[in-house]
């Protein structure tokens, strides 16, 4: 899917930045595609034989029980519900707005087709696929970079550090103190930062004028 996305717009190398299960899907992607990765960035995501977090099973079980489409609709219909749901994977969950939480949850429960494919999402989640990409991703020479919130559930610090050593072309591990699972949205700037200066070390964007 992500390869013909990229076909549509005719290009050729991306620059792949990942958080949660996106991270997986990116590693998979990236081990898979190598010569279309122009970079990788990956903050706390699902990695290896870590898929899903032992935190996060609870969630899958939902979906095995029958139980997944009633509590979708009870975090789409009260954010209140959905930001307490949530608060375990933010640094600040009072700073979530109801719009973000409602644009998260309204999609999947539009419609008995979308809320029957979340639920065979949850179900076939397991390792397998990461596990067997190892091999491609510890060849995989495009620049990496890894952001990790240390104060995470889900994802321990433990998984960044075995990504910095499998993947050969990691640059820089940076390790956000106090941080958790979804740092993009609750330390943006720090992330930006991070980004801009991952992507000029190696030359993939021109260099802001007065920087060092």
């Amino acid at each position: 899917m992500l390869v013909d996305f990229i076909d549509s717009l005719g290009i050729n190398q991306v620059d792949l930045v990942g958080n949660d299960s996106g991270g997986g899907i990116c590693q998979i992607f990236a081990a898979l595609n190598p010569r279309r990765i122009r970079s990788l960035t990956l903050t706390n995501c699902d990695t290896h034989d870590g898929w899903p977090p032992e935190a996060f099973k609870p969630t899958v079980e939902l979906a095995f029980n029958g139980t997944l489409p009633s509590v979708l609709q009870a975090l789409a219909n009260d954010p209140k519900i959905a930001r307490s749901a949530f608060a375990i994977g933010f640094e600040h969950p009072e700073n979530v707005s109801d719009a973000m939480l409602r644009g998260f949850f309204e999609p999947l429960v539009s419609s008995q087709a979308r809320i029957q494919a979340v639920t065979e999402v949850l179900r076939k989640m397991d390792c397998k696929q990461s596990v067997a990409i190892e091999p491609e991703l510890r060849k995989l020479e495009a620049p990496a970079l890894i952001v990790w919130g240390n104060a995470d559930p889900f994802f321990e610090m433990k998984w960044a550090y075995w990504l910095r050593d499998a993947l050969p072309g990691t640059r820089r591990l940076v390790e956000l103190q106090g941080a958790k699972l979804f740092l993009p949205l609750d330390r943006p700037g720090e992330l930006a930062v991070e980004l801009l200066v991952h992507w000029q070390h190696d030359q993939l964007v021109p260099r802001l004028s007065g920087s060092n």
